[in-house]
Formats: structure tokens, C-alpha cells, sequence
């Protein structure tokens, strides 16, 4: 099954999701992909938190932090729990330096006795909607938007 991450400028929020999901609904039938719809400012918080994580570890670099959260690794304690291998897919790491990212990754986490997953930290602004939408069983084949929405009408009228 194929996921995609859709994100959209923080007023474009909810127009991007529609009433009651349903242009994110229509967009996940129409593709047969399943969409995640997040808000920019939502990516951006996840990225920041992520390189902070990342960048508490001695020897990671701001520019290493990056290559890092490019590959996936989003915390600490996700890099400690890797192998060598695994840091060796992000470019510009040598063995060496792996290895050495990877001890310092875990004595960071012996350190600070950080619990496998860190915790999530409040927000003083209100959350942000996030909505997942699944495509349905067939993905819908029609020939203009017009059928589509139709067709996605007359099978929630159905329901």
C-alpha cells in the first residue's frame, strides 16, 4: 500500500482536508494512496525537535543532525538503537564515524537515562489537526472531477 505525507501551508489546513474530510477522502480514492495531511508548522516543530534530539549527541554535527533526520532518524534514542549499518546509508558517514556516532548515541542515553521513547512536550498553542484518510477498497476511475465527486456522494449516500 502506498502512504503519502501531504503538507500544506497552516491556512490551507482545513480547506486542504475539506468538510468532514471529504476532499481528502476524494483525493485518497482517486489515488489509491493513503494520505497524511499535515499543517507546515507542525513539520516544522517535528524537524526542530528532531535535530535538537539528534544534535545532544557529542560528534553530531548541526549538518550530520540533518543527514540523520533525512535518512529517518527523528531522536537519540533511534539512533542508538541502530547498527552500523544502518548509519552507513546516510551520505558522507564512514564506518568510523558511524561507529563513533553510535557509542556516543548510546552512552547519551545511559547519561541522561532517557526513556525509550521521549516524551511528548505540551503546546501552548492549540493542536493541530491532523487527519489520515485511507483510500477504500477500488480506487475511483473517472474521467473529470465532476464524476468523481458524484461517485463519492452517491456511495456515501449509501453508507
Amino acid at each position: 500500500e502506498h502512504e503519502m505525507e501531504v503538507i500544506v501551508p497552516d491556512d490551507q489546513l482545513s480547506l486542504a482536508i475539506g468538510k468532514k474530510g471529504q476532499n481528502v477522502k476524494l483525493a485518497a480514492r482517486l489515488t489509491g494512496w493513503k494520505l497524511n495531511v499535515r499543517s507546515q508548522s507542525e513539520v516544522e516543530l517535528e524537524h526542530s525537535r528532531a535535530l535538537e534530539s539528534l544534535r545532544a549527541v557529542e560528534g553530531i554535527s548541526d549538518m550530520t543532525a540533518e543527514l540523520l533526520y533525512q535518512q529517518g532518524f527523528k531522536t537519540a534514542a533511534e539512533v542508538a538503537a541502530a547498527d552500523v549499518e544502518d548509519l552507513l546509508e546516510v551520505d558522507g558517514l564512514s564506518e568510523e564515524k558511524a561507529a563513533a556516532i553510535l557509542q556516543a548515541a548510546r552512552d547519551h542515553l545511559v547519561a541522561v537515562a532517557e526513556p525509550e521513547a521521549e516524551p511528548e512536550i505540551e503546546l501552548e498553542t492549540e493542536p493541530e489537526i491532523e487527519l489520515v484518510a485511507e483510500p477504500e477498497s477500488e480506487p475511483v476511475v473517472a474521467s473529470s472531477l465532476e464524476e468523481a465527486t458524484e461517485s463519492l456522494e452517491s456511495t456515501q449516500d449509501n453508507v
